[in-house]
């Protein structure tokens, strides 16, 4: 274990993960980057984040329905 806060980045534009990804990055966060619901389903059953970011206006699933799944994680 890195010893490093993670925080997972949500977000269905590219563009948009990767910049908030570099920046976490670059202030000493392990970052793990989602593009959507499914793919934050998947890297939560491998690593527990400390803070989630999240798209709220996501097209295949909204940032609401991954709050209630996180809830009940």
């Amino acid at each position: 274990m890195s010893g490093k806060q993670t925080i997972f980045v949500v977000d269905d534009e590219a563009d948009a993960r990767s910049m908030v990804g570099d920046y976490l990055t670059m202030h000493g966060f392990e970052v793990v980057q989602c593009d959507g619901g499914a793919a934050l389903r998947e890297a939560i059953k491998s690593s527990t984040p400390d803070l989630v970011v999240l798209d709220l206006n996501m097209p295949e699933e909204d940032g609401l329905s991954v709050i209630r799944f996180l809830k009940d994680v």
